[in-house]
């Protein structure tokens, strides 16, 4: 059941939320500033035009939890199951953040941004991530298998392995250096 209180433009500083608890409830327009979210269960609660700035969010619990339009900057997010949240309206949008070890397994990802992310054996399998701009992330290991990567921008990503037999890549772009990573299954050597 989906809470019935309502916090509106509310900044939280550097609060430690492992110790404190997250009333539950929808949050609209707040701010979470350095604040402690690790291995926090964050389940069944609304977010909304907020932002996490430099916020360690690892191995948070986000099951049934909704963001529409959620801003994460200069965050630690490891580990984390995304691929269990609500999936209506998600628009989630990492700056600058380490997102390793997280999964978004089957989640549209259309309305989403990734830039100048770790992103580390982070698992997108079944995603649709078409139009994306994977702009200066480091793809070290991700998986995508069975992504939509229509129309990404690869061109400015590294060390990401697609394989197009079974990722739909028509109009995406690539760097000439990163093209290595599409090729990468045919164990061939580029001179």
């Amino acid at each position: 059941m989906p809470p019935s209180t309502y916090i509106e433009d509310k900044t939280y500083t550097g609060v430690n939320f492992t110790q404190e608890k997250l009333p539950l409830s929808n949050f609209d327009q707040c701010t979470f500033v350095e604040c402690d979210f690790r291995e926090v269960v964050l389940s069944d609660r609304y977010f909304s035009d907020c932002i996490f700035e430099g916020c360690d969010l690892s191995m948070w619990n986000v099951a049934k939890t909704s963001f529409q339009n959620v801003n994460f900057r200069h965050c630690k997010i490891l580990g984390v199951s995304f691929d269990v949240c609500n999936n209506l309206l998600l628009a989630l949008h990492f700056k600058n953040c380490n997102l390793s070890y997280s999964t978004f397994q089957k989640l549209d990802l259309k309305q989403s941004s990734f830039q100048a992310c770790q992103l580390l054996e982070v698992d997108f399998s079944g995603c649709d991530t078409s139009g994306l701009n994977w702009a200066d992330c480091d793809l070290t290991r991700t998986l995508f298998q069975y992504t939509n990567l229509i129309a990404c921008d690869f061109s400015t990503a590294k060390h990401y392995i697609i394989d197009p037999e079974i990722n739909p890549i028509q109009q995406a772009k690539f760097s000439a250096e990163g093209l290595m990573g599409l090729l990468q299954k045919y164990n061939i050597e580029v001179v």
